[in-house]
């Protein structure tokens, strides 16, 4: 009778140590998944609010339009930019940077700012930006506003690695003809 009080004993000590043991393990697995899971949302935010800062910074060169060099610092050296409404494609710093020609000189700001950003929505690493281009001069012609809407995808870096751009040239028969959608349609009644 004592052995098998003493075998009980030393079972139910076994058990007890056993189930501490596997709960201490299951806290520790589960405070290690936790802190996992913090971290990639750490990382996930860091990363967010690094493209949400390159993203604003992005747009205030771009507003100030007097720095190519800087400007071109915001994308990757394999970048693509497509202008969805021109039909054209272009990949790589040399490309973009022929795309934009600022250093060319042929447009003139009417005022301070080339752009005003009206809105801006950043998903992971996805950032969409809606505004228009203010009025500006091209080899003299007064040309603008227009308004845009530019989809940029960045990497792990922070830096742009696909941009599309939706801007609504006018006046059309300059670019690609078709209606001025610049000016805010009125309501019509169907």
């Amino acid at each position: 009778m004592l052995k098998v009080k003493i075998t009980l004993i030393t079972v139910s000590f076994f058990i007890c140590t056993l189930t501490a043991c596997t709960s201490k393990k299951t806290q520790n697995t589960a405070s290690t998944i936790d802190q996992n899971k913090m971290s990639f949302a750490a990382i996930a935010d860091e990363q967010t609010s690094e493209i949400e800062r390159n993203a604003k910074s992005f747009f205030e060169v771009y507003t100030h339009r007097n720095d190519l060099d800087q400007f071109m610092t915001f994308y990757a050296p394999d970048a693509q930019l497509q202008d969805l409404v021109y039909g054209e494609v272009v990949s790589g710093h040399a490309a973009i940077r022929g795309f934009y020609q600022w250093d060319v000189g042929n447009v003139e700001l009417i005022g301070t700012d080339s752009l005003q950003v009206k809105e801006q929505v950043i998903q992971g690493n996805t950032v969409v930006t809606r505004g228009v281009f203010l009025p500006f001069k091209y080899h003299g012609q007064t040309m603008g506003p227009w308004r845009f809407i530019i989809w940029q995808e960045y990497n792990s870096q922070g830096k742009i690695i696909k941009q599309y751009d939706w801007i609504n040239y006018t006046p059309k028969e300059t670019f690609i003809g078709g209606e001025n959608l610049n000016e805010l349609p009125t309501t019509k009644v169907y």
